[in-house]
Formats: structure tokens, sequence, C-alpha cells
């Protein structure tokens, strides 16, 4: 029933009895449980938000975990296919600092350089050569620090004391600034070529010995015919001529005197070329008198032959020389005195042959057409013609060389040979 309040066991019905105050402090809590409602609240939105975005860089620190992954197997993968290609190349692969200190090498340079793996990085490369080596390196490094590329050919001794030549093919190594730090270098083991040409050297010094001695021996037996020519047929036949002009004078018919005339004609006529064949033999004067007599005497020969004038120069202080080279030396201006005659369609022929500075030389020029050097070279490839490239293989035996100027107003060629005088 309305106005009535129940009775509950141990409370006291005037405990129920309704104050201001306590209102007062009733609206208090509730509203102090509004605030906390709503700080609650807006702690739980917070959290909210900072687990979204937990999870949102969980997830980009997975996708960077993995995108880190992917970019070192790619890496790892690239790195493993340039060590592959490295190694297997077939050359020695390096690269050595500025102070010439490996810092890479693969297992082919460290063959090279007789030593075992991995032992190659830290050592210098200065430790494989010489002191004068050393000086070469330094100015290869310094071409590959300005930018230039290159290659060259290096002796080493390796440590095991095996000496070996190496070709060298250098590029600069630059930084991500672009600045030179290393060099990066492939090394090929060429000490089997380096021997052989060594030893197609050593052939061709044995070859052109062999040549200037069958020259040489060649002259001899040359001048060996000539001397027979001229102490006995050339005699022999002086001696029948004079018997024939003795027995002329005797005669008294006319007929037999006019047939006795063509005998002693045809006797003066093979005394001439007898006397001609012992100087194309062996010129007599190269052997009494020396070279500037000898090349003299031809050079009037020579114009007498061919009707081209020709003029000689030698200056006094031609020394006196060895069979050898003066044999050498006639020979070539003879050889080129018949080229002139043949190619050249001049009207004037000079030699000149001097003594300076321990080097003999020997010029001979004319003012004929000329030729392409084309020619030459096309002739030297044929082994026929002109005869230039013969005298300068020859004169290598004397480590003499000779040189060739031509246009279409003459040519000039000039030979030089080193000679010391003997005192």
């Amino acid at each position: 029933m309305m106005g009535l309040v129940e009775k509950r066991p141990g409370f006291p019905v005037e405990n129920m009895s309704h104050s201001p105050d306590t209102d007062l402090e009733v609206v208090s809590l509730k509203e102090q449980n509004e605030l906390l409602r709503r700080e609650l609240f807006a702690h739980k939105s917070r959290v909210e938000v900072l687990r979204a975005e937990l999870e949102r860089s969980m997830r980009e620190h997975e996708m960077n975990l993995d995108w880190k992954k992917l970019v070192e197997d790619s890496l790892r993968a690239s790195e493993e296919q340039y060590r592959t290609l490295v190694e297997n190349m077939g050359e020695g692969v390096a690269v050595v600092d500025l102070r010439e200190r490996f810092t890479f090498a693969n297992q082919l340079a460290e063959q090279i350089f007789d030593v075992g793996p991995g032992q190659l990085v830290g050592k210098s490369l200065f430790d494989f050569v010489s002191e004068v080596t050393q000086e070469k390196v330094k100015f290869e490094t310094q071409q590959r620090v300005e930018g230039r590329s290159g290659s060259y050919e290096l002796e080493i001794a390796t440590q095991k004391g095996n000496r070996r030549w190496i070709l060298v093919t250098a590029v600069p190594y630059p930084d991500n600034d672009g600045n030179t730090r290393y060099v990066l270098g492939i090394f090929r083991d060429i000490t089997d070529r380096k021997e052989n040409e060594d030893k197609l050297e050593e052939y061709g010094e044995q070859l052109q010995e062999l040549a200037t001695e069958l020259t040489l021996t060649e002259e001899r037996e040359r001048r060996a015919i000539a001397q027979v020519l001229h102490d006995g047929t050339g005699q022999n036949l002086a001696l029948v001529m004079n018997l024939l002009k003795q027995l002329k004078l005797r005669l008294d018919t006319d007929a037999l005197r006019t047939e006795l005339d063509r005998s002693i004609e045809v006797i003066e006529q093979t005394i001439l070329s007898t006397r001609s064949l012992i100087y194309d033999l062996s010129p007599p004067t190269l052997y009494k008198f020396g070279l500037p007599s000898a090349l003299d005497e031809h050079f009037e020969k020579f114009q007498s032959n061919w009707g081209i004038q020709a003029e000689f120069f030698a200056s006094h202080s031609i020394p006196a020389l060895p069979d050898d080279l003066k044999i050498l030396l006639f020979q070539s201006v003879r050889e080129l005195l018949v080229n002139v005659a043949k190619y050249a369609q001049a009207s004037l022929v000079r030699g000149y042959l001097y003594f300076k500075e321990n080097e003999i030389t020997v010029l001979v020029e004319d003012n004929g057409s000329g030729f392409e050097k084309e020619d030459l070279k096309r002739a030297k490839r044929e082994r026929k013609g002109f005869g230039l490239f013969s005298i300068g293989e020859r004169l290598q035996t004397f480590k003499g060389h000779l040189s060739i100027n031509t246009s279409p107003k003459g040519t000039q060629v000039v030979i030089k040979v080193p000679f010391k005088e003997t005192p």
C-alpha cells in the first residue's frame, strides 16, 4: 500500500529517512561516475587507435623484413654469380689499392703468384717484383689514377723461387664518388710465350750469323774463282794474244794478217770479259785499297755501263774495316745502284761514305721518280724485287739499320752501322 514502509529485519525504519545532504552526495557520485565513464571511453578509444597503429607498424615491419630478405637473397645470388664468373673466367683477377696491396684475388691469381688459398690478399705486388720493376708498376698505377686503362708485361719472382712473365690488363676501379681508390687487374701467365719469343730471337740471331757466314763463304769462293781467272785464264789469254801479235809481224800475206787480227780481237774481248767477271765476282780494289777506293771505282764503272751520272764522296777519316763489314757495305751499295738503274729513271746518283762518333754511314740518293712504300712492303712479303729488305736483314748482324725516304723527286737510302775503331 502506498504510504506504508516495509520493515526488513535489521534495518530500522528511521535509518531510511531522507535528507538534503544525502541527495547532494548522490549527485556528486553520479557526476564522478559519468566522468570516469567518459575518461574510460576515451582511454579505450586511444588504446584502439594505438592498437591499430601497432598492427599497421607490425605489418609494415614484416613487409620490410620480407623486402630486406628478398634484397639480401638477390644480392647474395648476384654475388655468388659474380664470384662463380670471376673464379671460372680462365684469367687471374685481383683488386689492389693504390699502395699496391691486394684486397681481392681469385684462385687463378693465387696460382699465378704461387700462394695458397686466401694468402694473396694483404700482400703487396712489390713483394713479387724487383726495385726496377717497381718503378714501372708505380707509373702504371698513376695512369689508372688519371683514369686511363692499359696493358703491360711484368716479370715476377714468386716466393717459391719461380720466375714468371705475366700480362697485366689494368683498369681504374672508382668508388661511389668517382675517385679511383683501387685498380682492377686481369693477369695472364705468358711465360711460355716469352720463352718461345726468346727462342725465336735466338734462332733468328743464329740464322743471321749463318747468313753472314754464308755471305763470307760465298765471297771467299768468289774471290778464289776470281783469283784463278786472273792468275790462270787471264794471264794465259794475255800470253796467247802477245804470241799472236808477234806472229803477225812475221807473216807476209795480208790475208793471214787479217785472219790473225780477228783472232787477236776475239782474245782481247775475252780478256775484257774475264776482267769484268773477275771484278763482278770479287773486286780486287776492295781488298787492296779498302772500301772508299772500291766504291769510287764502282761508281765510275756504273756510270760507264749505264750512262747515268754517278758521283761518289768519302771522308778522309774512314778507318780500316774488317772484311765481313766492308763486303756487306760494298754489296749493299752495289745492290742499291742496281735498283737505281732498273727502277728509278734517274739521271743522277750520288754516294757518300763517312765515319763519325763510332758509326759508319753510307748514303745513296738519286733524282729519280721514287716508289711507293707499299711496293716495298709487297716485295718484302713476296720475297722478291728491290733487295732492300735483304740488305736490312743482313745489317742486323752488325746491329746496323737501313732507312728509306722516297718521293716523286727521288729516293734517299741511309745505312748506319756502329763501329768502334781499334786503337
